[in-house]
């Protein structure tokens, strides 16, 4: 006995309220109309494990299942090394996804800056977040390609490009070919983020709302005086790691940019009154993290901050 039809809006209805992949992948088994119901949703942010990722490749490059992915994410266990083993990138297993939204990357060490071109070059109109993350392989001049080819991204994140094939910097390319970035992470990338960079580029991306420059150590106080004046929009911050900023900087940071509700100043040289005075200044401040900074711990920041603040901080070592 067939299962009861449901009219196409109700079932659309349901399935649009089911997250989880599992549940979509039993529900597409119920009928062929709940199967056709249901496809869009399954392959639109697919739940890519080791297991599975090479069924779902051979999956793309047999059907057009790939105009309904909207993000592929790389990431998981294991993952990595299967993009390393079978060149699924420098293979261009994205030229079977026109609509892709999202990329993930991480750890590859396989992908090439050709590679990086080939997987580009059937979404990059349409990508709108770019993850890159310790993709040691790539150039300044795969940047300059991503800069010129994906005009619409809202999020960048290139994570430890640490090599010094990064110089010079090719953040004004990112500057000018990426004018609608509201995301940017260079964390890490300790051979080409500057003051010089910070303040002519960086700072000229005015719709960011996160910057994350930690363990930058060519970054000093002259990058947040900049990102005070001209970066007012910014809502979260990371900056840990960086020894050689002064209280003059993270105020200058703070008076610049009332909205932040996220700041990361772990392992930072700061002075206690300074970071009461931070809290003043940011309002909307939700969350702060100042573990392993000399001389703040749990017990000193008791009352430092106002009740609402999530604070992180190290724990005050025992005496012997």
């Amino acid at each position: 006995m067939s299962p009861p039809t449901l009219p196409p809006e109700l079932l659309s209805a349901i399935i649009e309220n089911i997250s989880d992949q599992h549940t979509l992948f039993q529900c597409a088994l119920i009928s062929c109309a709940w199967y056709a119901a249901t496809l869009p949703y399954l392959y639109a942010t697919p739940n890519l494990v080791a297991d599975n990722l090479l069924l779902f490749a051979s999956s793309l490059s047999q059907t057009t299942h790939g105009a309904l992915v909207h993000k592929l994410d790389f990431t998981g266990p294991n993952i990595p090394h299967l993009i390393d083993e079978h060149h699924l990138i420098d293979d261009a297993l994205t030229r079977y996804t026109p609509n892709l939204h999202t990329l993930c990357l991480a750890s590859s060490v396989s992908i090439s800056p050709q590679g990086l071109v080939s997987a580009l070059s059937s979404c990059s109109k349409s990508l709108r977040s770019l993850t890159l993350f310790k993709c040691l392989n790539l150039t300044r001049h795969s940047i300059h390609f991503i800069a010129e080819s994906c005009p619409n991204l809202y999020c960048l994140n290139i994570w430890g490009l640490t090599h010094r094939g990064m110089v010079p910097s090719p953040l004004p390319a990112i500057a000018t070919g990426c004018p609608l970035l509201q995301t940017l992470i260079l964390s890490h990338c300790v051979h080409w983020v500057d003051d010089e960079t910070v303040v002519k580029d960086v700072c000229s991306l005015r719709a960011l709302t996160r910057l994350d420059i930690s363990m930058c150590p060519q970054v000093s106080d002259v990058a947040l005086v900049a990102i005070g004046e001209k970066l007012q929009r910014l809502e979260s911050v990371a900056i840990n790691g960086m020894r050689n900023l002064t209280d003059v900087g993270f105020m200058a940071l703070a008076r610049g940019c009332p909205r932040i509700k996220r700041l990361d100043m772990t392992g930072v040289q700061v002075r206690l009154e300074t970071v009461k005075a931070i809290g003043e200044c940011l309002t909307h401040l939700e969350k702060l993290d100042i573990r392993f900074t000399e001389g703040i711990t749990t017990d000193v920041m008791v009352g430092v901050m106002p009740s609402k603040v999530e604070v992180e901080a190290s724990e005050p070592e025992e005496e012997d």
